[in-house]
């Protein structure tokens, strides 16, 4: 089964928005400001007051060119929300009229995202060189939290709160691969694997800067295909930020550029 690179989008927002859903299933959604609404058919908001400019707590989901029509429904929930507004857009579908759009209602391209994808017969892994241990009960959770809010610099324990409930395993445990990088009898680093449809999605990475420069999260990008491949997976994709250190180290493990989108964002705005 060959996956249509356009796609890949959908699946990392639905990771994302899975997160979201987590928190809210905890209890958490009214304490941690943690909001989901459906705005329309295809498009739905998701906002976290404690990250008000993490892109991935405040965004809209399904968002595509088609929907900018929709924008004044969109904008002002978040405005209402007191939230920023994010939306991502193919690459292939940025043009001057898209941009002077968006540039006109305060918009600014952060960067273009990187949908780095690859046949996991023809992939390249290397041997394992690193302490990789799998999450597989709730004292794994506790190391698998620390890592990630270590590797992300959460400093407060708000945000550790949110992270914890939106890390919490799905309804299908068996879908949500958590893993940790160990040196020196510390949890130093994280990873996702998402798996579905023979497509293993990479996700959710970082290091404790301590850590950092050991070449950990490119052990655990090979150390998550090789399980993708056992689970039976014939794809492997990730989103990432193009030009970054995660882009290079997919790169030399043979992952190329998919697709690619440009993430937008709109600060918080006033309209009382």
């Amino acid at each position: 089964m060959r996956l249509a690179y356009d796609h890949l989008p959908a699946i990392h927002e639905y990771q994302e928005l899975q997160e979201a859903r987590n928190v809210v299933a905890a209890g958490l959604g009214d304490e941690l400001g943690v909001r989901i609404e459906p705005l329309t058919p295809q498009l739905t908001a998701v906002r976290t007051a404690s990250m008000p400019l993490h892109a991935p707590g405040n965004q809209v989901f399904g968002f595509t060119p088609e929907h900018l029509g929709e924008l004044d429904i969109v904008e002002s929930w978040f405005d209402a929300v007191g939230s920023a507004v994010h939306l991502r857009a193919g690459a292939d579908a940025v043009n001057r009229e898209l941009a002077d759009v968006l540039t006109a209602r305060g918009y600014a391209a952060m960067n273009v995202e990187a949908w780095m994808v690859a046949d996991l017969v023809e992939l390249h892994i290397d041997a394992p060189v690193h302490d990789i241990r799998h999450v597989v009960d709730a004292s794994g959770n506790d190391d698998f939290a620390r890592a990630f809010c270590a590797g992300w610099q959460v400093d407060s324990r708000e945000l550790e709160r949110i992270v914890g409930a939106a890390m919490a395993p799905w309804p299908e445990p068996p879908r949500w691969h958590r893993f940790v990088a160990w040196v020196d009898g510390q949890p130093a680093a994280q990873a996702l694997l998402v798996v579905g449809e023979h497509v293993g999605y990479l996700a959710e990475a970082a290091t404790d800067p301590r850590f950092r420069r050991r070449g950990l999260q490119r052990a655990l990008i090979a150390h998550r295909a090789r399980i993708a491949r056992e689970l039976g997976c014939t794809q492997l994709f990730s989103q990432v930020t193009w030009g970054d250190a995660s882009w290079a180290n997919m790169r030399q493990l043979g992952l190329r550029e998919g697709h690619m989108t440009v993430r937008y964002c709109r600060p918080p705005q006033d309209r009382s």
